[in-house]
């Protein structure tokens, strides 16, 4: 099978994927065509030597050479990038990353458009993928083979890391990895606020409180499979300053509050997939 992308959408996560792609040097520059009406979003595509088009419908050949279609809009503007793309009249090999847009409702608005169902990949990235540290999941459609799915788990990998999950995991998913970076820089937003309250250096904030974040995740990391408990539990003396922090959070029910935060965004991820289908 071929190692070509046609890509429809030039915006951030379009963007990371490829330029992650081509830097690893599993893909070369020359097997991505994008998509996108918008001149200064494709303007990054070519100083990377990146083929870009103003419009879908000039994917055509690199549709008809066999390349996977990864469609990287907004979930609302799926239909009118569908309507765009070229009718090759057959079976196409498709990647979304559209938030909330199911295996069904993307293959469903492809159909006609390509002129016959396409298999589809759902991934879900995160937006870490910028730095080549992201965490993706695919949900794998009907119909897709084994090598097909590897090699749309090859070109997730070279932004991070993947898993693969059945697709009614991936709102759960999405709650906790998806929207997860805006949690993490929620809570460093509040460490610097707090530091700064504190009269700690302004200058020298932020590089303290992003090597705490970096080297927790690091010591995260080099501790499993044990659990996040136990570390927490080896930087908390009895009576001490940590316990006496750790005690505000618990009062203010930090555990239940970040649990309905997930639920709130799983079920607002199930909305999203409601209203694309309707």
């Amino acid at each position: 099978m071929t190692r070509e992308f046609a890509v429809v959408g030039g915006g951030n996560m379009a963007r990371a994927i490829v330029a992650g792609a081509v830097a690893s040097g599993r893909f070369a520059a020359e097997a991505f065509t994008i998509a996108d009406p918008n001149a200064e979003k494709r303007a990054p595509y070519a100083e990377m030597g990146v083929a870009t088009v103003e419009h879908a419908s000039a994917l055509r050949e690199p549709l008809e050479r066999g390349a996977t279609l990864l469609v990287a809009v907004k979930p609302q503007m799926l239909t009118a990038a569908a309507a765009d793309v070229p009718i090759v009249g057959r079976r196409v090999l498709v990647c979304s990353i559209l938030g909330g847009a199911t295996i069904d409702i993307v293959a469903g608005a492809l159909t006609g458009p390509l002129g016959a169902p396409p298999a589809v990949v759902r991934v879900m990235p995160n937006t870490p993928a910028q730095v080549g540290a992201g965490m993706s999941a695919l949900a794998v459609g009907t119909g897709v083979t084994e090598e097909e799915a590897e090699l749309i788990d090859e070109l997730f990998r070279s932004v991070g890391e993947t898993v693969r999950l059945d697709e009614p995991q991936i709102d759960a998913f999405s709650a906790v990895i998806g929207s997860g970076p805006a949690y993490v820089f929620l809570f460093a937003e509040c460490l610097e606020r707090g530091a700064h309250a504190m009269g700690l250096p302004e200058a020298a904030v932020r590089g303290m409180v992003t090597q705490l974040l970096m080297g927790s995740a690091q010591l995260l990391t080099a501790s499993a499979p044990e659990d996040p408990a136990v570390l927490r539990h080896a930087v908390t003396s009895k009576g001490g300053s940590t316990a006496a922090a750790l005690a505000v959070f618990e009062e203010a029910s930090y555990a239940d509050v970040v649990v309905r935060a997930l639920e709130a965004a799983r079920h607002r991820s199930v909305e999203l997939a409601e209203e694309a289908a309707s």
